[in-house]
């Protein structure tokens, strides 16, 4: 079953519903679904790197900020999402997820 847009009854409205959907559908969300996929990769690749590198501390701090950074990262596209998905919502444009 496609997703579909809540009319206005008013053409130009339901033309940019439509297209911002298509965007959202299309661009946005994938790409920030993505981005959440990169940052899991990031953070496994800083614990392993973190593990492999016990002994050595500067090895250590390198993994340590590349777990930091992946765990905002991934935080940040988790806001961006509810922050975009409780936007469609409000205007009545349906999303992915």
């Amino acid at each position: 079953m496609l997703p579909t847009v809540q009319t206005t009854g008013k053409p130009h409205v339901d033309a940019a519903q439509s297209i911002i959907e298509k965007l959202n559908d299309a661009i946005i969300f994938p790409t920030i679904t993505l981005l959440m996929g990169v940052a899991v990769v990031l953070f496994a690749w800083g614990v392993f790197k973190y593990v492999r590198n016990a002994g050595d501390s500067a090895a250590n701090t390198q993994a340590r900020n590349l777990i930091i950074w992946s765990i905002i990262g991934f935080v940040i596209m988790v806001s961006a999402r509810a922050i975009l998905s409780l936007a469609a919502g409000t205007l009545g444009i349906s999303f992915p997820g």
